[in-house]
């Protein structure tokens, strides 16, 4: 049985600690209010101000969205409601422009102007598996996905690091094989809630990324573990009718613009631009020239 490296141990360990001393969102959100696109071009100009270097590395949202007129029309034909569910990544931490992620991206791409697609979002930092699916289980969360037409989910991530938090004195990789057996349970029953409430809607589970790639990205152990992850995931969706996983690992790999938060976690306003960017093509949304 392999024991990971000492070093492996303490990157672990000393991110779980930091994890742990980021404040926490409280609860739950429903029908998340969203920022105003003038408030994030404020929080660029506070930025500017004390220093950032942003007009040299932000990406243009709208820029990189080309979403293809024609092809949104036919979208709002079939879809007029989206729901979100999971972990901080659903609730967009990390994004210092205002939008609230990918999901607030979305949002502001498909409504700008007038409203045309209602989204509601339930997330939570540190939301695990087990959470999500009492997450589920709940009223509003039940009544949002029987009417919705797409359900996005990120989950996954914070059951890897619960692996590491309860075994950072003997990780091995049998530790993680078995956490994932689990998970791939508990995905299977996530889609089996989401199928009972709506058996049309259709469902897309958003992959992990290596969080510490950045700057151990020698360190084969952790890409292994978050692409073993992955995998499991898309085979399940595969096995599902409409059901879909969307990866977005490669997406935090050899680009120039900063690509992570100020907690070298959680990804920043030009990832998230990344990932949307990423479900508008799985979508089919993005204009084709």
């Amino acid at each position: 049985m392999k024991t990971y490296p000492h070093h492996l141990t303490f990157i672990l360990l000393v991110s779980l600690l930091l994890h742990s001393c980021l404040p926490s969102d409280s609860g739950a959100r429903n029908s998340m209010q969203f920022h105003p696109f003038h408030q994030a071009k404020i929080k660029q100009k506070e930025m500017l101000e004390i220093g950032a270097d942003m007009e040299t590395v932000k990406i243009d949202l709208a820029a990189e969205a080309e979403i293809d007129a024609e092809r949104f029309k036919e979208f709002q034909k079939k879809y007029s409601r989206i729901a979100a569910i999971g972990d901080s990544l659903t609730q967009g931490v990390g994004d210092e422009s205002g939008y609230g992620g990918h999901i607030g991206m979305l949002n502001h791409l498909f409504n700008e102007g007038e409203k045309r697609i209602h989204f509601d979002t339930f997330a939570k930092r540190g939301t695990r598996s087990e959470q999500l699916i009492q997450l589920l289980e709940k009223e509003e969360a039940k009544r949002a996905i029987e009417q919705a037409d797409i359900v996005f989910i990120t989950i996954g991530a914070n059951d890897i690091m619960q692996v590491a938090k309860e075994n950072f004195m003997n990780l091995t990789l049998q530790e993680f094989l078995d956490a994932r057996h689990r998970f791939e349970k508990q995905i299977e029953k996530i889609i089996t809630i989401i199928r009972s409430y709506s058996e049309d809607a259709q469902i897309y589970f958003l992959g992990f990324y290596n969080p510490f790639g950045v700057y151990f990205h020698d360190i084969k152990e952790i890409e292994t573990i978050v692409q073993g992850w992955n995998q499991a995931v898309k085979k399940i969706a595969d096995s599902h009718d409409d059901t879909y996983f969307i990866p977005i690992a490669d997406l935090f790999q050899g680009q120039n613009a900063p690509l992570y938060a100020e907690d070298h976690f959680h990804p920043n306003y030009n990832s998230y631009v990344n990932i949307t960017n990423r479900i508008l093509q799985y979508l089919h949304l993005k204009r084709v020239d």
